[in-house]
């Protein structure tokens, strides 16, 4: 969304704020829809935060669980996938931060009642 963006009035710091603020609204309404039993609106909102920062972790947390509510076991390894890539990108060690790969494994070793 902000990427390739040059905008001579617009400095580093700014687009970061901005990039910060649209990960932590996406965060929030994704959290919001599926505590309202919204999943698929969930996962747009996720997706629409990755569009910004495609490196965003919680943001990926947030799609796999949306996913998962959704009955798409598919779109949660997909999304897995996605992240152990962009975190690939920008990680010293290219390992997903703790909290994402426990999700994973807690969401892929239970299933989701019916």
């Amino acid at each position: 969304m902000l990427d390739g963006c040059y905008h001579w009035w617009l400095e580093t710091p700014v687009i970061e704020n901005i990039r910060a603020e649209i990960v932590d609204a996406a965060d929030l309404l994704a959290e919001l829809e599926l505590d309202a039993d919204r999943p698929d609106r969930s996962a747009r909102a996720a997706r629409q935060g990755l569009a910004s920062d495609p490196y965003a972790e919680q943001l990926w947390r947030a799609l796999m669980r949306a996913e998962y509510e959704a009955g798409n076991m598919s779109r949660v390894h997909e999304a897995w996938k996605a992240c152990l890539k962009a975190v690939a990108e920008v990680s010293a060690d290219g390992d997903p931060h703790p909290e994402t790969i426990a999700l994973y494994r807690q969401l892929t070793a239970t299933r989701r009642p019916a």
